[in-house]
């Protein structure tokens, strides 16, 4: 009801529940007609989940640039959905070998949201691409210092893992 009113959260939360599938059975179509009303009303998650439909093709064709659009936006105005976007953003650069831009999408992400758990994925990134020189300056003590602390500060795993795998290629 609050949704057909028009409430920016409540057609947002519906976009999610037929984007995941929760509570309703998944459908893209659904969910894209909800992500686009709620964009309407100035929802940036709206902006963020049509950005990952756009760039991998959920529900729509693929559109890697509305794609990068929609969460360079999402990143921009969100601080909620920031590091998210930036990290999604620097993973596809990523897989694209586009280095130097995957690092800066990282950290813009780690900078926005320095102090919260959700910024241990963009450090974990960051950190790789520092130790293995791709898009950044090589810098062992800097690649390591960002998975150190992401893995305990914010008891990020992969950080730990890596750094564990590290250590162990080092015996």
């Amino acid at each position: 009801q609050a949704a057909d009113r028009g409430d920016e959260s409540a057609i947002y939360t519906m976009g999610a529940a037929f984007y995941y599938g929760q509570g309703l059975e998944q459908d893209y179509d659904k969910a894209l007609y909800w992500f686009e009303k709620a964009k309407e009303a100035g929802s940036v998650g709206a902006y963020y989940h049509l950005g990952l439909m756009s760039l991998y093709g959920y529900g729509v064709p693929k559109n890697e640039s509305k794609g990068v659009e929609y969460l360079e936006f999402a990143g921009e105005h969100g601080i909620d959905y920031a590091a998210l976007a930036y990290c999604e953003l620097g993973k596809h650069a990523a897989e694209w070998n586009e280095f130097t831009k995957a690092a800066q999408y990282y950290h813009q992400g780690l900078a926005l949201l320095e102090n919260t758990s959700d910024a241990a994925a963009c450090g974990y990134e960051l950190g790789k691409l520092c130790l293995a020189g791709k898009g950044i300056k090589k810098q062992h003590y800097v690649g390591l210092e960002l998975l150190y602390q992401m893995g305990t500060k914010y008891n990020h795993f992969k950080s730990l893992s890596y750094l564990g795998n590290l250590g162990c290629r080092m015996c």
